[in-house]
């Protein structure tokens, strides 16, 4: 039976309808949202995980692509497996569903909401787009023991030394690898800054630092392995610290350690250097003495040349000084000053005559004065002399005062 042109235009207009009509359904028929499978509520820094569910009444074929998620104070990481395609009675009615695992580690406690997603199916023109909506779920605290402490089930600690046997001058390289179960490397702090502690004669630096992670049948382990120089100067027996990290195991719900034990190191003295190297490092360390004062080296010189330019000038101001320096200590006052000086220092036995020298040199009216002063000296049978130096030091600079006051005193015209 054949049929008409316009038969034939309509049939092809209800097929168009029909296919049409069916992509809009398979393309509404599409939801996504997020599941939270834990039955025990989330926990602050460490690992948790979060589904992103697309639900489907027929089979998912198409390649899903969801948009990167962004959360303040959560770390996500997405898995790198791909989804999972099931099936599942939602309502009474069976269900095709792709899951997408996170496994995300919040920073602190609190309360949190992962954003609408957007989750792109299929590709080009035939490609559609469905949003999930906004997930809230709230993080609860880790125990007051916890605080400041990686969390984990497991933490594990090894290293590996250079050899430990060296000469002073040297360093012993120590490479210590922790690892960390449910935990990216990243996310894993570095060493404990106690282990960098150290004496004078040896240092200790942080060489580098790395992180990373592997997964093995959907379980994460962190690692970071970092590498310490521990630099000797001096020979002799040394020890490398032990290094102890204290993390909490939420499953005994207590403070765990894991410990590396410390390595006694044994340093020898250097050989001497060759004559010739000692001469080279002596020229090297003289140009850099050189290039680091230069400008005052510069400055010196300058004054030499001016001190010999000028050096007769020189030489008859330091002989005209000289000679002025002999004339003051020539000086009564001056010789008195010296002498009370020399009173602190000298013996009892010689202060006798050193205060007769004294007295000697004071004026007629200052000497009767002084006389006075015999009282304090005591001599003994044995020849001893017992002085009271603190009352004769202080009469002796009282009359050395009144002896330097007369200079400023007028004098009588006719002095009887």
């Amino acid at each position: 039976m054949r049929l008409s042109h316009h038969s034939t235009l309509l049939l092809k207009l209800c097929c168009y309808l029909c296919l049409v009509f069916s992509i809009s359904a398979n393309a509404t028929s599409y939801r996504a949202q997020w599941i939270i499978d834990s039955q025990k509520p989330l926990e602050s820094r460490m690992k948790n995980t979060l589904w992103l569910a697309v639900i489907s009444d027929e089979p998912i074929a198409a390649s899903m692509v969801v948009e990167p998620i962004k959360v303040k104070h959560l770390f996500i990481e997405k898995a790198k497996s791909g989804p999972i395609y099931t099936t599942r009675v939602i309502d009474g009615l069976r269900k095709h569903v792709a899951q997408m695992k996170y496994d995300i580690y919040p920073a602190k406690a609190g309360e949190f909401a992962l954003p609408a997603t957007k989750v792109t199916l299929g590709k080009g023109e035939g490609a559609s787009t469905i949003y999930a909506d906004t997930q809230q779920f709230n993080v609860v605290a880790q125990p007051e023991k916890a605080r400041g402490l990686i969390v984990t089930s497991s933490l594990t600690l090894s290293q590996k030394l250079s050899d430990i046997e060296l000469i002073a001058g040297g360093a012993v390289s120590r490479e210590v690898s922790m690892k960390v179960a449910d935990l990216p490397g990243y996310l894993i702090a570095e060493l404990p800054l106690s282990v960098t502690d150290s004496a004078s004669s040896q240092s200790v630096t942080m060489a580098n630092s790395v992180t990373s992670s592997a997964s093995f049948r959907g379980i994460v382990t962190g690692k970071r392995e970092s590498k310490l120089l521990y630099r000797f100067t001096v020979e002799g027996q040394y020890q490398l610290p032990q290094i102890s990290v204290s993390w909490w195991d939420p499953n005994k719900q207590q403070v765990e350690y894991s410990v590396l034990p410390a390595v006694d190191v044994t340093v020898r003295a250097a050989p001497p250097l060759p004559m010739k190297q000692r001469v080279s490092f002596w020229l090297s360390s003289f140009v850099d003495v050189i290039q680091a004062y230069q400008q005052y080296l510069v400055v010196m010189f300058v004054a030499i040349l001016l001190m010999f330019w000028q050096r007769r000038r020189l030489i008859s101001l330091i002989n005209l000084g000289l000679t002025q320096v002999k004339v003051a200590a020539s000086l009564p006052l001056s010789q008195l000053l010296i002498l009370t000086i020399k009173a602190v220092f000298c013996s009892k036995k010689k202060l006798p005559a050193l205060y007769t020298c004294w007295s000697e040199l004071l004026s007629k009216s200052l000497q009767l004065e002084a006389r006075n002063l015999q009282s304090l000296f005591c001599y003994q049978i044995s020849g001893s002399v017992k002085v009271q130096r603190r009352l004769l030091l202080g009469q002796m600079i009282h009359i050395n005062w009144l002896f330097y006051y007369q200079g400023f005193q007028l004098q009588p015209l006719n002095p009887k």
